[in-house]
């Protein structure tokens, strides 16, 4: 056991370590594209940024789009920048127009009008009109900068539904060849309190969703029973491409799918859950402070000190300079903000046909009612989110529109405990 452990360990340190490297190398390799196009497709993005199409409004969830991020994540991929592409890889500038903007205009009119200024200017900006953003890795550019030499967003939005109903479709075809009927229809209520209809429009919410469909269609087609690298490289992945949204999600769906194939006995449940989450633990916060590491480093920035105080501010701050009308900062509060953003009867009656729907499958397969300790360890992840909302309450309650989406592994793992109580009346 201390030897497989050690070897565990060993696997997970180089592993960071050759992802760090090649994380830097993908960045740098972003930055190195020529800006111009990349610039002339995000002007042509812009009247796109802020249009809601009626179809977002067909969903059992509030589908509120993310503009404010999406108009920082095309800020970033569209500067022009004056620095080395590798410093520039590591420190993520922005534009930052205070001298442009009327503070009275508001924080989400502020970012737009950064863009504009940013598109819209002929030189190279100042330093004193740019701010980093150097605490995540902003992996997204890897992919979104390249794609921008091509498409405009509304080009990129198309594909983004076309390549996303792919990968759903595959998985929930995993799903039912490996669980059947009823553990697919729990798959697919999970998914759509994550809204793919959101998802697919907007940029942030997309990159958590992908991360979520490939790593399940990789542990849904492992037949050998490691599965703690996929949630090591889940959580690198996670803490590479993506913005701090709804990373429990990965995680969550993983280890409800995972309890599902393997692990009867109480004690097995136990002991794999936590080397899963430790693994998952280990790339996610792993990937995330290597960054920090290599950008204090090699910029003058001291990014080990930034990332710990947002960290900090995330988990136990006080946001009232981002949401100055909210005067409860509390725990609790942080989650009754993401129940509320999500309780509607919409949600409500579709989970009960959802249920309704797996008893009825279930009892015309003549199956059993026989709850077990595997269904209540299943029942028991239903609680992850409350404790994510817990640790990170401050952006719990700023940002209820992007962690609600953690609710989705409440929703799975209510109704795959539901579907695993039953099983087949023995033959007398």
């Amino acid at each position: 056991m201390i030897e497989k452990c050690k070897r565990a360990f060993v696997y997970c340190l180089i592993s960071l370590l050759v992802s760090s490297i090649a994380g830097v190398t993908l960045m740098t390799t972003a930055y190195i594209l020529p800006i111009e196009k990349i610039r002339e497709n995000t002007i042509k993005s812009f009247k796109y940024v802020q249009v809601s199409p009626e179809y977002l409004n067909y969903s059992i969830v509030n589908p509120k789009p993310d503009y404010f991020t999406d108009f920082i994540m095309l800020n970033i991929a569209s500067l022009r920048i004056s620095s080395s592409p590798f410093v520039a890889a590591l420190s993520v500038p922005r534009f930052n127009s205070y001298y442009f903007v009327d503070s009275n205009l508001g924080v989400h009119h502020y970012v737009n009008l950064n863009l504009f200024a940013s598109l819209h200017s002929d030189i190279i900006p100042t330093e004193d009109s740019i701010i980093n953003y150097p605490q995540f890795w902003h992996g997204y550019l890897t992919v979104l900068k390249p794609i921008l030499l091509i498409f405009d967003i509304n080009k990129i939005r198309i594909a983004n539904y076309i390549l996303q109903t792919i990968l759903l479709l595959t998985a929930l075809w995993l799903f039912y060849k490996r669980f059947g009927i009823t553990y697919t229809l729990a798959f697919l209520f999970a998914v759509m309190v994550i809204n793919p209809i959101a998802t697919g429009f907007c940029m942030e919410y997309s990159d958590i969703f992908y991360i979520l469909l490939i790593s399940l269609i990789f542990m849904l087609k492992n037949r050998n029973g490691i599965l703690w690298k996929i949630f090591f490289w889940a959580g690198v992945a996670t803490a590479f491409f993506a913005y701090f949204t709804y990373p429990l999600v990965p995680f969550g769906f993983l280890l409800v799918t995972s309890l599902l194939m393997y692990n009867n006995n109480f004690f097995e449940i136990i002991k794999n859950s936590i080397g899963r989450a430790s693994a998952w633990i280990c790339g996610f916060a792993g990937m995330w402070f290597s960054k920090w590491v290599i950008a204090s480093i090699f910029t003058e920035e001291n990014v080990i000190n930034i990332g710990f105080e947002k960290v900090i501010y995330r988990s136990k701050g006080d946001g009232k300079s981002e949401v100055p009308g909210i005067s409860d900062w509390s725990s609790f509060n942080a989650i009754k903000s993401n129940f509320a953003f999500i309780n509607n009867s919409h949600l409500w009656i579709a989970l009960a046909i959802f249920a309704v729907a797996i008893l009825l499958f279930n009892l015309l397969d003549k199956k059993k009612f026989v709850p077990s300790i595997k269904s209540f360890c299943i029942l028991a992840a239903a609680f992850l989110p409350i404790v994510w909302f817990v640790i990170v309450s401050e952006h719990s309650i700023v940002h209820p529109y992007l962690g609600y989406r953690n609710l989705s592994i409440s929703a799975f793992a209510f109704l795959v405990a539901l579907a695993s109580c039953f099983v087949f009346k023995k033959a007398a």
